[in-house]
């Protein structure tokens, strides 16, 4: 585990000492919880404590995906295993109607767009090396 890894780790244990919701919702980024944006981030580290911590693994953002669909949506496989590792619902629907399978064949552009709002930092490459292996983890 890198520094800064153990490091955030560290300071969400704090935060959860404290009494912090583990499940809240960001009032700034979509309603996305902890659980959803350390899975888009992809980083695994963070998504295995916080569901160690009993964070809600079929927790629904502001448009009604959860943490798998974030995960399948930027290609992070680590963290997608884990999530279906854990029970989330792979058939879960966001309010759009798409599931994390349907995410899996957004087109670049809209990947982009997407991911400057959210201000994540995506390398083609790696979204769609990591895609395929999400499709896998579906059955897809």
């Amino acid at each position: 585990m890198t520094a800064a890894a153990a490091f955030q780790i560290e300071m969400a244990r704090q935060h959860l000492s404290q009494g912090i919701d583990i499940n809240a919702k960001d009032s700034v980024f979509f309603g996305l919880t902890p659980l959803s944006i350390a899975a888009g981030a992809g980083q695994s580290k963070m998504v295995k404590f916080l569901l160690q911590q009993g964070a809600d693994v079929n927790a629904r953002n502001e448009g009604g995906g959860t943490a798998l669909h974030g995960a399948s949506f930027l290609g992070r496989s680590k963290s997608a295993q884990l999530l279906i590792e854990n029970g989330v619902d792979i058939k879960a629907r966001a309010s759009n109607g798409s599931t994390a399978g349907d995410l899996l064949k957004t087109d670049w552009a809209s990947t982009q767009f997407i991911s400057q709002s959210l201000q994540l930092r995506v390398d083609r490459s790696a979204v769609e090396k990591g895609r395929a292996q999400v499709a896998k983890l579906l059955g897809q």
